[in-house]
């Protein structure tokens, strides 16, 4: 038997936790910034933008 391939909605969470836990962590280290604030958001955005370019979506 086969191994079961994720879903598309599971691809797109999955992208979608990486780009926040890693927006996130580089966030957190600088000094005056708020990690669960407006520059994390921006942040994880672009990170998940960069994924999809990555996989060539």
């Amino acid at each position: 038997m086969g191994t079961p391939t994720k879903s598309a909605v599971d691809l797109e969470r999955d992208l979608l936790v990486r780009a926040l836990e890693e927006a996130y962590e580089s966030i957190r280290l600088l000094p005056g910034v708020d990690p669960n604030g407006p520059a994390m958001t921006w942040f994880a955005e672009h990170m998940w933008e960069a994924y999809h370019r990555e996989r060539g979506d």
